[in-house]
């Protein structure tokens, strides 16, 4: 070791090759190592690309409007929206009917209190009751007769826009 340090002293022009030289190779690797560092990059971008190519798309047919409506069969949805609305609302009623603590017979009473009834108060129906319950069977029968008539409106503009209507 000390043999060759006394030559590098004793030649400086080979001393400074040895320096330009260490330089050089120290440049070389860090070049090499950035290429090869793009070079990775590189082929991965490529493996992915080649990846996503894979799956691919084709169009076997292409896009039209469909002839018929993809919604349900709406006249029959306004149907069963008609009879769960008149069953909803025979049920309320039918309800109501049972909460009502009222008794048409005497008997009815008796069988169900358990108790003797002693005596009973007829309803005595007056012209102006008579006029309540016409106006009240009205009032039903225009509601009826309003849920029909929305019910085949309804219906026919479905079929109106339907194109079915002549």
């Amino acid at each position: 070791m000390n043999a060759l340090q006394a030559k590098i002293s004793a030649d400086p022009q080979a001393a400074a090759q040895q320096s330009q030289l260490d330089r050089d190779i120290a440049s070389l690797k860090t070049q090499y190592d950035e290429l090869f560092q793009d070079r990775e990059q590189v082929r991965l971008r490529s493996s992915v690309q080649t990846d996503t190519d894979a799956v691919k798309f084709s169009v076997i047919d292409p896009p039209t409007q469909p002839r018929a409506p993809t919604a349900p069969n709406r006249p029959l949805l306004l149907l069963g929206v008609l009879v769960v609305g008149i069953g909803a609302g025979v049920g309320v009623a039918f309800a109501l009917s049972r909460l009502r603590t009222s008794f048409a017979t005497a008997a009815r009473l008796e069988k169900v209190s358990g108790m003797p009834v002693l005596g009973a108060i007829s309803e005595v129906v007056t012209d102006t009751v008579r006029s309540g319950r016409r106006q009240r069977l009205k009032l039903f029968a225009g509601g009826a007769g309003a849920l029909l008539a929305a019910f085949v409106l309804l219906l026919g503009l479905e079929f109106a826009q339907r194109g079915l209507v002549a």
